[in-house]
């Protein structure tokens, strides 16, 4: 966006010799310095006007005729979608793709059907878990540090759900808690609409 010239000085600095000067040597040593610097700076206004039609265009493709919708509108919904790209971020993680070791394309196909089927359980979850709460007067103090829980994501609630375990011995269970406060999941059953007896 600029247009620079530079040019090459020369610097040539006389320093003494440290100690008793000698009578077959010089007493002084010449050092020469070729610094770069700057000579001109002046705006390119070609490259700006680019940069700035490259920084204020949003080019989208689209198959909605403009009958339909306006471009403002258009844009609107593809900023929507951020939502869907952060779920779908789960399945893109590396970590995820370097654990598969299927080779089969129906089993990686089944596999891939699976986990679209848990990323929609995780969706259900958040979006019941916040309607739940969005009707309660206060929000629930369920979280392992006791903050209140607001708006939480799914791995939050999943991570709720990992400090409780269940032992099933026979038709009696018990549930045990790393809180301490085994109630907590009950709270967290109800907030995804699902029925479970408190204790």
């Amino acid at each position: 966006m600029f247009d620079i010239k530079l040019y090459i000085d020369k610097i040539i600095t006389e320093r003494n010799q440290v100690g008793r000067p000698s009578k077959n040597k010089e007493q002084s040593v010449f050092i020469e310095k070729f610094p770069v610097k700057l000579n001109n700076l002046t705006e390119n206004e070609d490259r700006l006007k680019e940069y700035k039609d490259n920084s204020e265009s949003f080019v989208l493709i689209t198959n909605i005729q403009e009958s339909e919708k306006s471009n403002k509108e258009i844009l609107q919904d593809y900023k929507k979608q951020k939502v869907i790209e952060t779920n779908f971020e789960e399945l893109k993680k590396p970590l995820m793709i370097s654990t598969i070791f299927l080779k089969k394309p129906e089993r990686i196909e089944a596999l891939m059907m699976l986990l679209h089927i848990s990323l929609l359980i995780r969706v259900l979850m958040r979006v019941i878990a916040r309607i739940n709460l969005n009707k309660e007067k206060e929000p629930h103090h369920i979280d392992f540090s006791g903050r209140p829980l607001v708006n939480p994501t799914a791995d939050t609630l999943l991570r709720l759900f990992a400090l409780h375990s269940v032992v099933t011995v026979g038709n009696e269970y018990t549930v045990y808690s790393k809180s301490g406060k085994v109630d907590n999941l009950h709270k967290l059953l109800v907030l995804l609409g699902l029925h479970s007896e408190p204790g």
